[in-house]
């Protein structure tokens, strides 16, 4: 069956038994906008095949029904509105580059909050410690990541998804319809239109709401989230969180943009009979990539920026895990107690939580070293990078 707005708003309504979509408090009219361009994309661009369409279809009333309840929820127990969140601590940079590696070692310290995919895709009511490894949500999302073939043996291959697992945090502004994820998945002209359109502030203080009411139940916890987008968006993230620890990942774009364009290539294949070239995919995220990275460096060259962030190389972090976390805690001010650093070790002793991912060489994206030079050059100077290994 076509998807129509109104009535996955409707039948959003029905299911919850609520009604209240949010007004001017919640960007209802921004919403509402973003919901019909992303209906007409999936419905008339996006070449979906039919589990591409099935996908879709359960990751958008989830969400609707998400924003719903989340809504019910700040408005029965306003105390939600008044949660801080203190020093939460962003792991960012380029993708593929040890982040979600990085993340998941962090969240084993019992001091620490990582919210799960599941906590983040659908946040209300706030879940509670007892319930984090059998509330039912969990299978509703895991549910939601097998139709959207996110649990392919390719795709695990490049990304763990999965219920349970940490995940990045533009999760939370999918009831905002803005998450990141999405126009990653599925091909959306006429929703990327819609999305560039709108103050991306909205989607950075639809996340602060949704982390208040997942940090409810954790408050004397450290928020640690990850997601390489906010690269982009500095200034959004920092004027939502002033006092935002920063850990910028480091690694050789020639391993970096290949390994990108294969999961995204991937991701679109799991939804689309009309999957697109990778080598504009490649391109794509080259270009996109290059500008933020040096928008970032030139707001470090303020000192005040700059003390903001811990740098983390990936031939580091790979060689000793531990210690750099270390070195993170530290530069922070933080404190990691020897139960952490145990948790840790138990974690990394699992081969599983190791496993190396494929190689993916430039060739195959239609890239060559001096492409990569010319757009990386003054990062990898910058941040003294040098190449892993033959890129092509």
């Amino acid at each position: 069956m076509p998807l129509h707005a109104e009535e996955l708003l409707q039948t959003a309504e029905r299911v919850t038994g609520l009604s209240n979509w949010g007004g001017e408090e919640y960007f209802d009219r921004e919403f509402r906008a973003l919901l019909a361009a992303i209906v007409h994309s999936l419905e008339n661009e996006s070449a979906l095949s039919p589990q591409g369409h099935r996908g879709a279809e359960l990751r958008l009333r989830a969400a609707l029904e998400a924003r719903l309840q989340f809504i019910r929820d700040r408005e029965h127990k306003p105390e939600l509105k008044q949660i801080r969140i203190t020093r939460p601590m962003f792991i960012l940079g380029l993708p593929r580059s040890g982040s979600t590696f990085l993340h998941s070692l962090i969240a084993q310290d019992p001091a620490v909050h990582v919210p799960l995919t599941w906590e983040m895709m659908l946040p209300s009511p706030p879940p509670e410690a007892r319930d984090r490894s059998s509330d039912a949500r969990i299978a509703r999302a895991e549910a939601i990541c097998s139709a959207m073939g996110l649990k392919s043996r390719e795709i695990l291959e490049l990304h763990p998804f999965g219920a349970q697992f940490p995940e990045e945090c533009h999760i939370m502004m999918e009831i905002m319809l803005l998450g990141d994820n999405l126009p990653a998945c599925w091909r959306m002209p006429t929703f990327n239109k819609q999305r560039a359109a709108t103050d991306l502030m909205l989607a950075y203080r639809t996340h602060r709401m949704v982390l208040q009411n997942l940090h409810s139940m954790w408050p004397n916890k450290r928020v640690v989230l990850k997601n390489p987008g906010h690269l982009f968006y500095l200034q959004h993230l920092l004027e939502t969180y002033p006092d935002a620890l920063l850990v910028q990942t480091h690694r050789d774009p020639a391993k970096v943009i290949p390994s990108v364009a294969a999961l995204l290539v991937a991701m679109r294949k799991a939804s689309s009979n009309d999957a697109p070239p990778p080598d504009k995919i490649a391109m794509g995220n080259l270009r996109a990539f290059a500008d933020g990275l040096t928008k970032v460096i030139q707001s470090r060259k303020d000192p005040s920026m700059n003390e903001r962030f811990c740098d983390v190389h990936f031939r580091q972090l790979t060689a000793d895990p531990i210690g750099t976390v270390e070195r993170i805690y530290a530069h922070f001010s933080l404190g990691l107690s020897d139960t952490a650093r145990h948790a840790m070790r138990q974690w990394l002793d699992d081969p599983a939580n190791r496993t190396p991912k494929g190689q993916h060489t430039l060739a195959a994206y239609g890239l060559n070293d001096v492409a990569l030079d010319q757009a990386f050059g003054e990062y990898m100077q910058h941040y003294g990078i040098v190449r892993e290994r033959a890129s092509s």
